[in-house]
């Protein structure tokens, strides 16, 4: 095999390795929502205590996003996702002895703060591998563990995994076990990519690294329009299920999460379109303003409509995120060492705003007595992020070559 053969093969199947880390850290907190039941059996817990324990993985990791972004580019990948898999294992794998609300609830938040190690680095990874010819493509197959990892979860918490590993505390070891196989199996077959910059930016500081990404006009385009997708995304997967419910229509738990399996379509097969056409705003300003005008139409349909129209919002959605992050990629005044810390700045905001969205979305619902404002609330959201983006200058870097200036 010749060398260049080599490392092709050595790439993709570094995309199945970063699949797999997301994969395994995904189930381990996605699980938690079908296990509360029998939670609930050994520690009370009211469904607001449900809603705390769930919800501080996004807030930790949106408060460490940065702070894990900085500290990739200081440390490299490889110690910064193994050590993101090792910390899942352990601490998540104390939930185990947990005995308290505050014990389980600590212990899920310190699985937020590795899950913030994440996204920095696969943008890393992916970078310095594959030229912007191909970017999209790469990053819309790993990003597709996401929602099959939280699906997994979900799907197998209680139905699969509790039955046949002595209820939700052995399921809790399981999750872990997978985290920790991972982690060691990343630490062992990943070579970090050498680069010029590397011990350069080994040596940097963190408040050089902030300052060196914090003046890009167009990164904080992209923050907004990550603001404004993450805040619709959580308000409306944190509301449809319990909406379409009041509607009368049967199941509503199983139709709305028709959005995240569509979305495992649209992450790859939008991220090879926008590849094969060489243009990324296209792939940001339709899907969302395709989501923009679905959701109104949530409260009006039902029946193979409805259905058909989940679908469509679904792989919409499932565009966004990869080609958001493949965009910022491609910023020509963020070069490889600074990758990271600009993906945790983007996420930090983006996550940030997002965690307020279900609390902001839900109080217009108490408020109005109707889900009409919330709705009508998140698809404007959308078209604001289409609008902002629409700015946006085409800018592709189209070598790998260029990211290492």
């Amino acid at each position: 095999m010749s060398v260049a053969n080599h490392q092709n093969l050595f790439r993709w199947a570094v995309v199945a390795l970063l699949f797999l880390c997301i994969l395994f850290i995904e189930m381990s907190y996605s699980c938690l929502p079908p296990l509360f039941s029998q939670i609930s059996q050994d520690i009370p817990l009211s469904k607001v205590q449900m809603g705390m324990i769930y919800g501080v993985v996004s807030l930790a990791a949106a408060g460490f996003a940065l702070i894990g972004g900085v500290l990739s580019d200081i440390i490299g990948s490889r110690r910064a996702i193994g050590g993101a898999l090792l910390t899942v294992a352990v601490f998540g794998g104390m939930r185990t002895f947990a005995d308290s609300v505050t014990e389980l609830t600590a212990l899920t938040f310190i699985v937020g703060l590795a899950l913030a190690l994440i996204p920095p680095n696969v943008a890393k990874v992916l970078s310095v591998r594959f030229p912007q010819s191909e970017l999209g493509r790469a990053y819309g197959i790993v990003l597709t563990a996401v929602p099959i990892g939280v699906g997994l979860g979900i799907a197998t918490g209680a139905s699969v995994l509790a039955p046949n590993f002595g209820g939700w505390r052995g399921v809790m070891e399981f999750v872990a076990f997978n985290c920790l196989m991972m982690g060691v199996f990343w630490l062992l077959v990943f070579q970090e990519k050498k680069l010029a910059s590397d011990e350069q930016g080994k040596l940097r500081m963190i408040a050089e690294n902030i300052k060196a990404v914090f003046p890009i006009k167009d990164l904080w385009r992209i923050a907004v329009f990550s603001c404004c997708f993450f805040f619709a995304m959580g308000s409306l997967m944190s509301l449809l299920p319990i909406v379409l419910e009041e509607r009368g229509i049967a199941r509503s738990g199983e139709l709305a999460s028709l959005i995240m399996w569509a979305s495992v379509l649209g992450s790859p097969l939008g991220g090879v379109a926008s590849d094969k056409i060489g243009k990324r705003k296209p792939f940001l300003i339709i899907p969302a303003i395709v989501m923009g005008l679905c959701i109104p139409l949530f409260l009006l349909l039902t029946g193979i409509s409805l259905t058909l129209l989940l679908l469509i919002a679904g792989f919409a959605s499932g565009m966004i995120l990869p080609i958001m992050l493949t965009t910022l990629i491609g910023l020509e005044r963020i070069g490889v060492s600074h990758i990271a810390t600009a993906v945790g700045l983007v996420m930090m905001v983006g996550n940030t705003v997002g965690f307020t969205g279900p609390i902001i979305s839900g109080a217009l619902i108490d408020l109005s007595g109707s889900p009409w404002p919330s709705f009508l609330l998140t698809s404007t959201i959308l078209f604001i992020a289409a609008a902002v983006i629409s700015t946006f200058p085409h800018q592709v870097r189209q070598s790998v070559e260029t990211l290492n200036n």
